[in-house]
C-alpha cells in the first residue's frame, strides 16, 4: 500500500501495471490518520531522499510495524541510528529491494525488527 500524493504516482502506478503486479498494489492518497493501517502492517518503508523527522516513523515504531528508512535527515536519529529500524542508502532501489526481500523471507528477522522498532519509544 501506498500512501500520500506525490510527483512519482503516476510513474509507480505505471510501473505496476506494467510489471504486472497492480491488482496487488493499493493507491491509498492521503490518510489523516494511518494508525489503522499501520496496526494491521508488519512494516512500514520511509523511502525519503531528505527528510527533516519523520513523524510517520514514530507512529509506526507505535503501531508495531518493524521500519525500514533511508538514511537522511532526521530518518536516523528517528530510528535510534539503526537500534530501532533498519537505515539504508537514499536513492539505492537495490539495496532497499534486498533489504525487502530478506525481511519478508525470513518472519524470525521480521519480528526481530517489529520488537526492536517497539521499544525505547519514550
Amino acid at each position: 500500500m501506498f500512501w500520500g500524493h506525490g510527483p512519482e504516482q503516476p510513474y509507480l502506478q505505471s510501473l505496476a501495471s506494467r510489471l504486472a503486479c497492480i491488482d496487488h498494489i493499493h493507491f491509498e492518497g492521503f490518510v489523516s490518520d494511518p494508525r489503522d493501517y499501520l496496526s494491521k502492517a508488519d512494516l512500514f518503508v520511509l523511502p525519503s531522499h531528505g527528510e527533516a523527522f519523520g513523524l510517520s516513523l514514530a507512529e509506526a515504531r507505535e503501531a508495531g510495524c518493524a521500519v525500514i528508512g533511508t538514511n537522511v535527515g532526521g530518518i536516523p536519529e528517528g530510528l535510534e541510528n539503526g537500534r530501532s529500524g533498519i537505515l539504508v542508502p537514499a536513492k539505492d532501489p537495490v539495496e532497499l529491494a534486498r533489504v525487502l526481500v530478506e525481511l519478508f523471507g525470513n518472519k524470525s528477522l521480521l519480528g526481530l525488527w517489529r520488537k526492536r522498532a517497539s521499544s525505547n519509544l519514550s
